[in-house]
């Protein structure tokens, strides 16, 4: 028993080191999961619904696992993270779902990203922006791409630039 206890706490203290937006994002969709089930729960007991106390039970349980694994896989590194500065915003008062934005990194070379309108980015400001590793090219066009990667984009944080408090 002692052995599974520090085998957790040595997980946790694991997991409260990696960056705020990935724990941000691991604990608000582990809420909303556990949110549904019981609230999905309690709404099918009170209307008699044993259909939609199972699909509020299952689709609870699906949120918590993919959760789980989500942690699970930013404990393992298993995450890109795009580092540098907005130099362009393209696209942001277009129709449609997503933005391009060019990044300029550290080391000289100019990334174009695509990010969904409610991410907020500053030209001249520096990011660092969070991305699933396993991405795989879809299409072979890179905007398309982009845009088929569901779910692939973590998060961002805006970093302090020299001298700022």
């Amino acid at each position: 028993m002692e052995q599974t206890y520090l085998l957790l706490e040595e997980k946790m203290e694991c997991f409260w080191s990696l960056p705020a937006v990935l724990i941000d994002r691991v604990l608000k969709f582990s809420a909303l999961s556990f949110c549904l089930l019981i609230a999905g729960i309690f709404t099918g007991l009170q209307t008699g619904s044993a259909g939609f106390v199972a699909w509020s039970a299952g689709l609870g349980l699906f949120g918590m696992l993919k959760a789980c694994r989500m942690g699970t896989r930013f404990l393992k590194h298993q995450y890109e993270m795009v580092e540098g500065v907005v130099i362009r915003v393209q696209g942001r008062h277009r129709p449609g779902r997503f933005y391009k934005v060019t990044i300029k990194e550290m080391g000289g070379g100019e990334i174009n990203l695509l990010l969904e309108k409610g991410c907020r980015v500053l030209p001249g400001e520096k990011y660092r922006f969070y991305f699933n590793s396993s991405k795989t090219a879809l299409t072979g066009m890179d905007d398309l791409d982009g845009i088929l990667q569901v779910d692939s984009f973590y998060g961002l944080e805006r970093l302090k630039k020299e001298g700022e408090a």
